[in-house]
């Protein structure tokens, strides 16, 4: 019972649902006029991609937070009889809390899809209890029926983590009276896999599971035979992702960051599941076989070179690899990865990977046998050749077990040669980050694949293109051909992509960042953001190659494969392949982009194009979606006076002027509006004074003063100040807070510039107090949308820029934690290259969400044509924020280690890095219930801490360093860190009389569960013994962390 207890093994009453009513119920479920009967649902909005999550408190969710958690997202939702929100009560154990937290958030940001789980983990179920026509197994299934009942929502995957019960000893009973079954685990895990196909009418089902990663207890005694168990699944549409390592909060559940890192694991394994570049094997050069789709079996007599084939497909360059796996032991093959395919034999193989008939596996290379026998494999084991920054390895089920010393020669292609009759190779694919580039942003050109021929009359500026496809981080390259000398073209990588408007800046060759310029006399040149960085040099004819690629984070550029020139600009991802061309009959072709880390906007992801107008002679509008009904509060510039319109549609277009017509408020300009608890707040510009009022309102026309009329911010008299021509305020209010960005210019023709401030509704607000000096976006620039981002603890600030040829839409970040008044603080958004478009001038951005969460429009007023534009997206805050601020991380040099060196003071051994003579200097005591023992994989600093569990209800346990002399009245420095296991766990640290009363002072830390400092100066009263201990307790049911203890003379400075 102890066993059950510690493993949370209570289970709820379940209906065991047949087999085939389940069946019934889900094929059933969103036909018109029928309804799924088992659980009550509410239909989800729109398409969701919904996922099963099956197996104990890990994937459960076993941590417990004491904050809202971060993963929570608008487009994720949990099914509970309808589909419902993640629940937000802080700091208790909750279902949904554990890895797929981070597995939906990432899947959201990646996909752009709504995303729904079917929780039906049960911490302690072994692995029967997930077999068909268990209790469990029928309840998810009915669950599930329920959740697609309403129509327009899929069965995406399964995701399994389970393993811990089957862990345990044998013939140990799970809750249900079942034993647990540690070698039969993957027999149970293949049938449940076969039964869940059935029941679900998916035969190819997606179901991703978790290898288990440590335990700390002795009583899982089966934790190894579980985990080879596990390692020996091999079923096609099934994938294992591995969760070490990890930091566990007990002996077997993982801790927050761990859970996040498996669910990241899990989004990333089924990112690669489902990643387009990943193809079945086509077939070609088929001898002595039969070919059933991605499939071979051979037909002919045993024999070497009278069966095999090889791949239509192939890694042309990069990265890149081929997989398979096979039905059978019995018999003898080789596959691999081949430059070419002259016949059937295994000799002309370069990397060939080896399966024969005694079950056994070898490496051979170009005829030479590298490796082997390299272990056994059965029926269903998935085996990968794989090229990774220029090394060939080879995998068995996700793990390199050889890596080759012979460089590719590429293309390459999936080679196979088979022996016996009736030999397979089974699921054959093949995957390369070499892609053919897909075109958007097209302006006079012709396009034919991944060619471009230019069509418009000879010029710079009229043709070209870009990439759908971006490099996000890492290495990568682009590369192209061209058919003539005769003309003119650059084609290259450009940053200046607006990320959100899914295209180049325009079709000038001066915003190409890194480009191949060719001249019609035949010439090459290095052209960087219109600057001629090296050439004329050299010649170039039909056909030769042209590659510029990033290396490490620098730009380098290849002609046919050889060094060219090596750029020393700086380069800002993402990174897409950009044209330019000049002359009519211009040509880019066979045009490639290649990196580890590519992505591909959806097509209509973010279009920018006119509204003809929006509204007529409207600027400065501050628009909120409230449902299907969109209301906007504008200044229209023929007569000077704030309007509001309304439009009841998702785009926010065909608008009403409401008030019947007439305007809302008269002699101001450059409104914002801001909604706080109901009330919509309305700054603006007076035109009397030029100062910035506020008005409040609760029927969105009649406007009140606020601040009881006063100024929100003043004007300055005095023509050589920044605010002496005031502009566009906007506001992001955050709980009392009101942030606050004020665009202005001088009077003696500066350029315009923007300026921070903060206040609350209680202090007026007065912005005049904490308005900088300095301005804290790039200038000139203003018309600023200021939007909070709370799950990010930043601002997002979307703002016009014209200090360029062009005025365009840009953006920057700031994060809370950071001093706000410093222009430090707001990073220009590499993500967000700016929204522009050829002859427009764009300013006074505004973002529409839906209810706050989900991005629809954004718009932005043409001053040079008086004409609106629109942009489209459907993103969620969190969404906007990552992919504006999205950047590669940057790789700081590795420090020269320094030695540490323990400053514990009177204390001996206080940082606990000598494990030897840890219980010489240190007493270790308490209850019987509770341990200490040093934990060497978490520290604050050096390489260990102390770790005391108390697992039973009492005092707690303690760990105490006695014999420290002192006087009455003596004051001592108590300090050190703490890392509570649970976030509001008691956990002192105190100094204490040793004989008397025992007498202390405790101190402890705010609740939390990262490293805590506690640093108290203690004085001695007189009537205390003569000599005092320092002590560590854990109390009640809990596992904490102690590090880095000091006890000094003297007061804390």
């Amino acid at each position: 019972m102890k066993i059950k207890n510690y493993l949370n093994l209570a289970k709820r009453a379940s209906n065991v649902f047949p087999p085939l009513l389940l069946l019934i119920m889900l094929s059933l479920s969103g036909l018109p006029g029928v309804t799924a009967t088992a659980t009550a649902t509410t239909p989800s909005p729109g398409m969701r991609e919904v996922f099963l999550l099956i197996g104990q408190s890990n994937m459960n969710g076993y941590v417990r937070y004491d904050t809202v958690s971060e993963w929570e997202d608008a487009n994720i939702a949990v099914w509970t009889g309808q589909w419902s929100p993640l629940p937000t009560t802080p700091g208790v154990s909750r279902a949904m809390e554990g890895p797929v937290f981070a597995f939906g958030r990432a899947y959201v940001i990646r996909t752009g899809k709504n995303i729904g789980f079917v929780n039906c983990a049960q911490g302690g179920s072994s692995i029967e209890e997930w077999q068909r026509g268990r209790a469990f197994y029928s309840n998810c299934l009915a669950n599930l029926a329920g959740s697609l009942s309403g129509g327009g929502s899929r069965l995406a995957g399964i995701l399994f983590y389970q393993g811990e019960q089957d862990a345990l000893a044998t013939g140990t009973l799970d809750a249900s009276g079942f034993p647990v079954s540690p070698t039969t685990w993957a027999s149970k895990f293949s049938q449940f896999v076969a039964d869940v196909r059935v029941d679900t009418n998916q035969p190819q089902l997606r179901i991703l599971f978790a290898r288990l990663a440590r335990t700390t207890s002795s009583i899982f005694a089966n934790w190894a035979v579980v985990q080879a168990q596990q390692d020996s699944v091999g079923l096609a549409g099934v994938t294992m992702i591995r969760t070490e390592p990890v930091t566990l909060i007990d002996e077997v559940h993982l801790d927050r960051p761990s859970a996040a890192i498996v669910g990241q694991r899990m989004e990333t394994a089924w990112a690669g599941i489902s990643n387009k570049n990943v193809q079945n094997v086509t077939w070609t050069n088929a001898a002595g076989l039969n070919v059933n789709g991605n499939n071979l079996s051979k037909t002919a007599v045993n024999n070497w070179g009278n069966g095999g084939a090889s791949s239509v497909q192939n890694i042309t360059s990069g990265d890149g690899y081929v997989e398979f796996t096979t039905n059978e032991t019995n018999t003898t093959k080789f596959a691999g990865l081949s430059k070419g395919d002259p016949n059937q034999d295994y000799k002309q193989i370069n990397y060939a990977l080896g399966l024969n008939a005694s079950g056994q596996i070898y490496i051979s290379e170009n005829t030479v046998l590298k490796y082997g026998p390299a272990g056994s494999y059965i029926p269903g084991d998935i085996f990968k050749v794989a090229v990774e920054s220029g090394v060939v390895k080879y995998y068995k089920n996700g793990t390199v077990f050889y890596t080759s010393s012979m460089a590719p020669a590429y293309p390459l292609l999936f080679d196979t040669s088979l022996h016996h009759t009736g030999t397979t190779v089974i699921n054959a694919k093949i995957f390369s980050n070499t892609q053919n580039v897909s075109w958007t942003s097209v302006v006079g050109i012709n396009v034919n694949g991944n060619n471009l021929t230019k069509t418009a009359v000879n010029n710079w500026g009229n043709g070209g293109a870009s990439s759908v496809q971006q490099i996000i981080s890492g290495d990568g390259y682009v590369e192209f051909s061209t058919n003539e000398i005769n003309t003119a073209k650059v084609g290259g990588l450009s940053n200046g992509v607006g990320d959100l408007s899914n295209g180049d800046l325009d079709q000038e060759y001066t915003n190409i960042n890194f480009g191949f310029g060719l001249t019609p006399s035949g010439q090459i040149y290095i052209v960087e953001t219109a600057a001629l960085k090296y050439g004329p040099t050299g010649s170039y004819v039909p056909g030769d190659i042209f590659r510029v690629a990033v290396e490490s984070g620098v730009v380098k550029y290849y002609k046919n494969g050889n060094l060219f020139y090596t750029s020393s600009e700086r380069l800002t991802y993402p990174l897409l392949f950009d044209t330019a061309l000049h002359h009519t009959g211009s040509t880019i072709t066979n045009a490639k982009i290649s990196g580890i880390n590519i992505s591909t906007l959806p097509p209509s992801f973010l279009t920018l194009e006119a509204n003809d107008p929006i509204l007529p002679d409207a600027t400065e509008e501050s628009i909120f979606m409230n449902g299907s009904q969109c209301d906007n509060w504008y200044h229209n510039t023929s007569d000077g006076k704030i309007y509001y319109a309304w439009a009841n549609n998702s785009n926010c277009s065909n608008w009403v002027i409401g008030n019947n017509g007439a305007p809302i408020l008269t002699g101001v300009s450059a409104p914002y509006v801001i909604k706080v608890d109901g009330t919509y707040y309305l700054s603006a510009v007076k035109d009397s004074d030029g100062s910035v009022y506020l008005w409040s309102s609760t029927d969105k026309i009649t406007l009140t003063p606020a601040n009881g009329g006063n100024k929100i911010f003043t004007k300055s008299a005095t023509n050589t100040d920044w605010n002496y021509n005031l502009g566009n305020p906007s506001i992001a209010v955050i709980g009392s807070t009101w942030h606050f960005l004020m665009e202005g210019k001088n009077g003696v023709g500066g350029n315009y510039e923007t300026h921070y401030s903060k206040s609350t509704l209680a202090e007026g607000p007065n912005f005049d107090t904490n308005m900088t000096a300095n301005t804290v976006l790039p200038s000139p620039s203003g018309n600023t949308f200021l939007l909070h981002v709370p799950n990010r603890n930043a601002l997002l600030a979307v703002y016009g820029d014209w200090g360029g040829p062009k005025w365009r839409i840009r953006a920057s970040s700031a994060l809370l934690s950071t001093d706000l008044s410093k222009s430090a603080s707001w990073v220009a958004a590499p993500g967000f290259r700016w929204l522009q478009k050829a002859g427009v001038h764009l300013a006074d951005p505004t973002l529409v969400f839906a209810d706050n969460k989900d991005w629809k429009v954004m718009l932005a007023y043409n001053y040079a044509q008086s004409q609106g534009y629109r942009a489209y997206g459907q993103l969620n805050i969190d969404q906007l924020y990552d992919l504006v601020t999205a950047t590669t991380p940057v790789t700081a040099p590795t420090p020269t280690p320094t030695p540490f060196t323990c400053n514990s003071g009177l204390l001996l051994n206080g940082c606990f890095e000598d494990m030897a003579n840890l219980f010489t200097n240190w007493a270790c005591g308490g209850s019987v219930s509770g341990k200490c023992i040093v934990d060497s994989t978490i520290a604050h600093s050096g390489k260990n801490s102390l770790k005391i569990s108390n697992t039973g209800y009492s005092w707690g346990w303690q760990i105490a360093q006695a014999g420290i002399p002192t006087s009455a009245g003596e004051t001592f420095c108590l300090s050190g860190w703490v890392k509570k296991g649970y976030y509001n766990s008691w956990t002192p640290l105190a100094v204490q009389e040793v004989g008397g009363s025992w007498r202390s002072f405790e101190f402890n830390t705010p609740n939390g569960v990262g490293w805590q400092q506690i640093k108290q100066s203690v004085s001695i009263p007189s009537y205390w013994q003569r000599n005092i201990q320092v002590y560590a307790r854990s109390y009640w049911i809990d596992t904490n962390w102690y590090d880095d203890l000091s006890l000094t003379r003297g007061a804390c400075q």
